[in-house]
């Protein structure tokens, strides 16, 4: 896809219609409440020289750009017909972009308000609701917004994350919604956006129905493949390694938003900065991946308390590694962060949206390697496997409750919400309670085959306290 021919954003002007000598005490007074607004709501209007977004440039929602850029196709078409009675303004759509945080929400209404080659005016919606603690501060705000939408013309009008409108009195949100109703209905000649996080706000009926935001846009999170070309564009912003691996930083960034990415991208270089290391690495990176999901490091923990840990996460490699399919260790450590002791970390699969029933008991297998590897170890268990029974046990619910994968219980799905049985409750009970017996014997059973493998893992872990992918394979190729 192509950038369109750029155009300028073909319909009236405010004031265009009628030449009048200019007052220039009103002209006086129109400017300073434009810059009363502009200052109280912390306006941002950005010219087209000034905007440097292009749809073709934005990475993911194909689908969404090729609408966006129909309907800033349309809009920017120059008519050879007589406009003079605004016919061309009747019925254009305003669009409510609907997503996660970081999605390119913001970034695309820039990209349409670049395609019709028109100014961009946005506005934090929380900074408006803010503004008007009750309804009798509509004139002011109302007309400030009015003065500075009707001086710039033309344009692209940007409500962001109008979810706000929701979170005061019942008739401030009423003020707030019937202003930009008004401003809606005012200024055709521009073309309204909103964002919005939260998407039950697309099912208002301020947006549907009330003549406000009338087509819905969703976004999604960025696939493997965006989140990859993501992270080639923002890491190009910092100095970095040659052999940095995009598509195995795409897998480890899993429902990231690309604001999410570019945030931990700009981490990773902070720690660079503090660490004098001159380049990115993939071990910076990753590393400011596993701060964000569970805190940095605190404090060292003390030298038996490292031992027990390390015990336990290199009891989820071997279990993973022989008793998993497929399963592949990404990362192990043994640091105190502000969430977790310790951490094994896989990659992630996101293609696979179907599991067998030996996948979902190799993770079961998973889940109990680290009890099993204190108990061989030490004679004893701690209480940081709370986390992993309860993973397995999930697990094994789903399989007995609701898979149908016991064959002699059959093909029953079991929700008390839809159907009651006691009967069939105790025995699906009886079931999980047994699948995890077995699979926990199993797991005892590949702990102690691979015994050695477990102590060279885990006081390796003791010495380096991380361990990488490449590294726990060699350590079990031994």
């Amino acid at each position: 896809m192509t950038n369109p021919t750029p155009r300028r954003y073909k319909l009236k002007r405010a004031g265009d219609k009628v030449a009048t000598t200019p007052d220039t005490s009103m002209e006086k007074e129109i400017e300073a409440i434009i810059q009363e607004c502009i200052e109280s709501l912390e306006l941002k209007i950005v010219l087209p020289e000034d905007n440097d977004n292009f749809l073709e440039n934005i990475v993911g929602h194909k689908d969404n750009k090729e609408f966006i850029l129909q309907i800033a196709s349309f809009l920017s078409e120059e008519d050879e017909e007589d406009t003079s009675d605004d016919s061309s303004l009747i019925g254009h759509p305003n669009l409510l972009f609907v997503g996660p945080q970081g999605a390119g929400k913001t970034i695309c209404a820039f990209a349409v308000a670049k395609a019709m080659e028109v100014p961009i005016i946005v506005i934090d919606t929380q900074n408006l609701v803010t503004a008007m603690p009750d309804h009798k501060q509509f004139s002011r705000v109302f007309g400030g917004l009015s003065a500075v939408i009707g001086g710039v013309g033309s344009s692209v009008v940007l409500f962001k994350e109008v979810q706000y409108i929701n979170s005061y009195s019942q008739n401030n949100n009423i003020a707030v919604s019937t202003m930009i109703c008004s401003l809606i209905r005012n200024y055709p000649e521009s073309l309204f956006i909103a964002t919005t996080s939260q998407e039950e706000v697309a099912f208002q009926r301020f947006f549907l129905e009330e003549g406000g935001f009338d087509v819905p846009v969703t976004f999604e999170l960025p696939d493997h493949a965006e989140r990859e070309a993501l992270i080639r564009r923002f890491i190009s912003a910092y100095p970095h390694e040659d052999d940095i691996d995009c598509d195995k930083l795409a897998r480890d960034f899993i429902d990231y938003s690309g604001g999410d990415i570019q945030k931990t991208l700009r981490a990773a270089w902070r720690q660079c900065k503090i660490k004098k290391i001159p380049k990115l690495n993939y071990k910076l990176i990753n590393e400011a991946i596993w701060a964000e999901q569970y805190g940095r490091e605190v404090k060292k923990m003390q030298e038996n308390e490292i031992r027990l840990t390390a015990y336990h996460e290199a009891g989820h490699v071997i279990a993973g590694f022989y008793g998993c399919p497929n399963y592949q260790v990404s990362k192990v450590e043994v640091l105190r962060r502000q969430e977790s002791l310790g951490l094994t970390m896989g990659e992630n699969d996101e293609d696979k949206e179907s599991y067998t029933i030996q996948d979902l008991e190799g993770r079961i297998i998973l889940n109990f390697g680290g009890k099993v590897a204190e108990e061989i170890t030490f004679n004893t268990s701690t209480s940081g496997v709370v986390q992993d029974l309860a993973n397995a046990t999930v697990i094994a619910v789903q399989m007995i409750k609701r898979c149908g994968m016991d064959p002699d219980f059959g093909p029953v799905y079991i929700d008390d919400e839809i159907f009651q049985s006691n009967i069939l409750d105790d025995d699906a009970d009886v079931r999980i309670q047994n699948l995890l017996k077995r699979l926990y014997q199993q797991t005892i059973r590949i702990m102690l085959e691979h015994r050695d493998k477990l102590i060279l893992i885990a006081e390796t872990l003791c010495q380096k306290e991380v361990l990488y992918k490449e590294e726990v394979l060699a350590l079990l190729n031994q």
